[in-house]
Formats: structure tokens, C-alpha cells, sequence
């Protein structure tokens, strides 16, 4: 994604096509990489948040989750990878590396995704173990 190269100015640009469809938080995307913030940021979060909370998919929990990082959203960008993680999208290696995250790396939160990504990961190669030998 653009927003993952560091290219906000041509993401700006982008979000203006991305579709009004709920489904797609456009509304979030366009406060988001605003110089300024809008003041309605916590209410378009808190909305985006509890929509992604509900959908049953945790690979769209961790994809939003990024977003919220980068958009200086931190404590809900780890409750929503955290809530990824639970539903067993273990993430171990797009933690460590995606450049959205770069802002959680240094909380104490980011340290028990982390534990528990590896925790998800392993239980899954047990898993796997089990009907590969």
C-alpha cells in the first residue's frame, strides 16, 4: 500500500477512489492523513473500530489495526491486532516488519503481541505437526 511505502501525498490523492462503501472506512482513511487531524477523529475511530471488531475476519482486524497505528490511533490499533491474534492469524512476521506498525514497537503492549503472535504461530505447527507426520 502506499501508506506502507511512505508515500501519504499520493495516498491522499488515492482515497479520494477508494469507494464510499462502509466496508472500506474511507471517511477514516481521509482524517487520517490530513495534516491536521479533524476533531471528529476519536468519533470516526470508535465507529471504524467497533465495525472491524464485528467483522468475522481477523486478517481485516489486523489490516485495520496497522491503519489505526499509523494513524496515531495506538491503543486501538492493538486491540484490534490483538483481537487478529486471538482469532489465530498469528502475524509474527508482518509484526516485526510492517512500516505502519513503527509507532507501537516501542510500547510494552507491542511486546505482548508479539509473545502472543509466537504463542498463535506455535499452536498452529502443532497443529500441522500432527497431521504432516
Amino acid at each position: 500500500s502506499l501508506l506502507r511505502d511512505g508515500k501519504v501525498e499520493q495516498a491522499r490523492m488515492a482515497i479520494q477512489r477508494v469507494s464510499t462503501n462502509p466496508y472500506d472506512h474511507r471517511d477514516f482513511l481521509e482524517a487520517c492523513v490530513q495534516s491536521e487531524p479533524p476533531e471528529n477523529l476519536n468519533s470516526i475511530a470508535q465507529k471504524v473500530e467497533a465495525a472491524v471488531l464485528a467483522e468475522p475476519d481477523p486478517e481485516t482486524r489486523y489490516y485495520e489495526g496497522a491503519v489505526f497505528a499509523f494513524c496515531r490511533k495506538p491503543e486501538e490499533a492493538i486491540r484490534l491486532i490483538r483481537s487478529a491474534i486471538d482469532q489465530n492469524y498469528c502475524s509474527l512476521s508482518a509484526l516485526q516488519r510492517d512500516p505502519l506498525l513503527a509507532s507501537l514497537r516501542g510500547r510494552s503492549e507491542f511486546g505482548n503481541l508479539l509473545t502472543a503472535a509466537r504463542e498463535c504461530q506455535k499452536k498452529f505447527l502443532a497443529i500441522r505437526d500432527q497431521f504432516t507426520n
